[in-house]
């Protein structure tokens, strides 16, 4: 879809975020479909399940919590997975019969494995499907998992191929999996007690969100109130079963809810331990719970239509608040770190942020913050030079440099302390680093480009117009040393012209 974006519509950000909205919408007709197809199973009142299922889809849309899945690019992983997801999971539940048929089934099974192979937390709707068919085909009995074989039996030999891919990535991930060293993965089921309580707060009352929340590790039950998280998580899965049957919405919805956030918030570590985008498909699940409740309130047509117009106009206008802190990359991290001001990462941004929009003394501020908060490495020093060497702060640049070159001690270090020294005033040294960096990398590409930047500096045009074309060997399609070489070119000409 990225491939597409861009042939389409070049790297202009609108326009990714444009799909990215066409593609929430056609998710919010698919859950529209689910809500309708379930709740008019279950609420006699046909007039009240239609505007029930509306209601779920709107809360679906417009919902704050949805927000990352659909303003940040990058999480069209969210959201397109879990249109696929929904595409292979309607034509299951709209099959033509009680019993699913082949065609179906292999529509289904390529949506499905479109939808894992876009992420692999999709890989639950086997489980969804099954909890699906005893819920209400025809309703808590094994009949219609025993008439859907068809789908089930090729499901679960694609399952165990299915379980080792996702073992693999897991196993190889420096993000994710059992190899994680910072906690193991009870500690991280004992956080997952508390991130889930948390997305459930924040479904009923949307404050505090984050892009980068500042979650403590629980590595007992008994760390940041872990053990009553766990319970009240228990209760609720003890209670949606025992009145699975009284209120078969609401025990649905609060299985579906834990089911399809089981991938990501249960045994398998993660280093996020609470990210809002994990709640774009589990969403639906609190939905069914609202929509099981709220016509027990026994409110007349009018005011059930008010009453829902209300919190749907005030979903969006909280998202419409929450899209605001993401409209650029500064007011987004500036937020993050206003809520969470002792986590490094969110500074670490908003410094590069910052640098990114020229605001360089700050950014360099920022830097020296994040520091502070966690050991530094050969990153953050390397943004850090960037930043100081942009303020003009050049002496604390080269003394940052040294710092990175603690950690690796590459071309990249030393071609940048050559580009910090050439604009002090000291291209004799500049050129020595530059040896350095070819010693440490021959064909570091941008060695040659700031060693041709001292020789057109130094008036030297032919050893800068040889490292110019070598710097073109290196990278052919670099256009600014092409638009270097040519002013070198056009300089040694306009001296040559002067010495006639």
């Amino acid at each position: 879809s990225y491939w597409a974006n861009t042939r389409a519509f070049g790297l202009d950000p609108y326009y990714y975020h444009l799909i990215n909205i066409f593609i929430h919408i056609l998710a919010g007709a698919l859950v529209w479909l689910w809500a309708r197809k379930v709740i008019t199973s279950v609420i006699a009142d046909r007039w009240t399940a239609e505007v029930l299922s509306a209601f779920t889809a709107l809360i679906f849309l417009f919902h704050p919590l949805q927000t990352e899945s659909v303003a940040y690019i990058a999480g069209r992983s969210e959201s397109f997975s879990g249109l696929l997801f929904l595409v292979a999971f309607i034509i299951f539940l709209y099959r033509r019969g009680d019993a699913i048929g082949w065609i179906e089934t292999v529509l289904v099974l390529i949506f499905f494995g479109m939808a894992a192979r876009t992420k692999e937390h999709t890989a639950v709707l086997p489980i969804l499907m099954l909890l699906t068919d005893y819920y209400f085909n025809p309703g808590f009995k094994l009949e219609g998992i025993k008439k859907n074989w068809r789908v089930y039996v090729p499901i679960v030999a694609g399952g165990a191929y299915g379980v080792f891919v996702a073992l693999r990535i897991v196993r190889g991930a420096d993000s994710a999996g059992f190899s994680i060293k910072e906690f193991t993965w009870y500690q991280y089921l004992f956080t997952q007690f508390r991130a889930i309580c948390t997305y459930i707060q924040m479904f009923l009352l949307p404050v505090g969100q984050n892009i980068d929340h500042d979650q403590a590790i629980s590595f007992t039950l008994f760390d940041h109130g872990a053990i009553f998280a766990g319970a009240f998580l228990l209760a609720a899965v003890v209670a949606a079963w025992i009145w699975r049957k009284k209120y078969p919405l609401a025990s649905y919805g609060i299985l579906v809810f834990l089911i399809l956030l089981a991938p990501t918030s249960s045994v398998i570590p993660i280093r996020d331990t609470l990210i809002e985008r994990r709640m774009y498909l589990p969403l639906i699940g609190l939905c069914f719970v609202v929509a099981q409740f709220l016509p027990m309130i026994r409110l007349s047509r009018a005011a059930l239509i008010a009453v829902i117009s209300v919190a749907s106009v005030a979903s969006g206008y909280a998202t419409y608040v929450r899209n605001s802190v993401w409209s650029s990359s500064i007011s987004l991290w500036k937020d993050s770190v206003d809520k969470g001001p002792n986590k490094s990462r969110p500074r670490f941004q908003l410094a590069f942020a910052l640098y990114s929009a020229g605001n360089c003394a700050e950014a360099s501020l920022q830097y020296a913050k994040a520091a502070q908060l966690e050991k530094p490495d050969y990153r953050l020093y390397m943004d850090w030079a960037l930043a100081a060497d942009c303020a003009g702060h050049f002496d604390d640049a080269l003394e940052k440099l040294k710092l990175a070159a603690a950690f690796e001690n590459n071309a990249h270090v030393h071609s940048t302390m050559a580009m910090v020294l050439a604009k002090q005033g000291k291209p004799e040294l500049a050129l020595l680093e530059l040896d350095v960096a070819e010693q440490r990398d021959h064909g570091f590409p941008v060695t040659p480009v700031y060693r041709g930047n001292i020789y057109l500096q130094m008036r030297d045009f032919d050893k800068a117009i040889e490292s110019y074309n070598r710097a073109l060997r290196l990278d052919s399609k670099n256009q600014a040393v092409r638009q270097s070489l040519a002013n070198a070119m056009q300089q040694k000409a306009r001296a040559a012209a002067v010495r006639k």
